[in-house]
C-alpha cells in the first residue's frame, strides 16, 4: 500500500470521527441541557432531530459542491462549519439560539458525510470497500467516544456548554488533520461544475 494511499485513509478515518460527535454527544447531556434552558422534552429532542433532517435534505445538492470545489475541499468546508457553529451554539444565550445554531451544524456534517464516498471514488477506486469500512470505523468509534465522553467533558469544562465548546473544538482540529493528510490530493478532486 502506497504512502498516499495510507495518508489518505487515515484522513478518511480521523475525518469521520467527528461526524458524529456533535450529534450523538448530546444525548447524554439533554437532561442538563433542558434544566438550564428550561424547555420541554420535545424541544430539547429537537437539538437530535434537526441535524438529522439537515443531513438528509443537503445529501441530493452536495455532488454539486464536490464538482465545483473538489470533494476535499467541501469536506473541509463541511467539517469547518459544524466546528465554528459548534462553538456559536455553545455560547448562544438562550434555547432559540441553540437550536437556530444547529441548523448549520446540521448541513455541515450531511454536507462532509455524503461526500465521503465521491473522496473515497476520487482517492481509493482500486480498493473502495476496504476505504468504506475505514470510514464506517471512524463513525462508530467517534459515536462511541461522543457518548462515553459528553458527561465527562461537561463535568470536566463547567457544563454542556463547555462539552459542546470541545466538541467544535475537535471538529476544528480535525479539519486541519483531514487537509494536512490529503494535500497531496488537491490538485486531482477539484474540478468544474458542468455547464448549463
Amino acid at each position: 500500500m502506497s504512502r498516499r494511499r495510507v495518508t489518505f485513509l487515515v484522513g478518511l478515518f480521523a475525518a469521520s470521527l467527528a461526524m458524529r460527535t456533535q450529534l450523538v454527544g448530546v444525548g447524554p447531556l439533554l437532561p442538563r441541557i433542558r434544566a438550564d434552558l428550561d424547555v420541554s422534552h420535545a424541544v430539547g429532542g429537537l437539538l437530535v432531530t434537526i441535524p438529522v433532517l439537515c443531513t438528509g435534505l443537503i445529501a441530493p445538492p452536495a455532488p454539486f459542491f464536490a464538482r465545483s470545489f473538489g470533494a476535499r475541499v467541501a469536506i473541509s468546508a463541511g467539517l469547518g462549519a459544524t466546528a465554528v457553529f459548534g462553538v456559536a451554539r455553545a455560547l448562544a444565550p438562550g434555547a432559540a439560539g441553540v437550536l437556530l445554531l444547529t441548523i448549520p451544524i446540521g448541513i455541515g456534517l450531511g454536507l462532509a458525510q455524503a461526500l465521503l464516498p465521491v473522496a473515497v471514488k476520487e482517492h481509493a477506486a482500486e480498493g473502495p470497500a476496504f476505504a468504506t469500512g475505514v470510514y464506517v470505523t471512524g463513525f462508530s468509534v467517534g459515536s462511541a467516544a461522543a457518548t462515553a465522553l459528553a458527561v465527562p467533558a461537561a463535568d470536566a469544562f463547567d457544563g454542556w456548554r463547555g462539552a459542546f465548546v470541545a466538541f467544535g473544538l475537535f471538529a476544528g482540529v480535525i479539519v486541519f488533520v483531514w487537509l494536512a493528510l490529503t494535500r497531496s490530493h488537491a490538485p486531482h478532486t477539484r474540478s468544474r461544475a458542468p455547464r448549463p
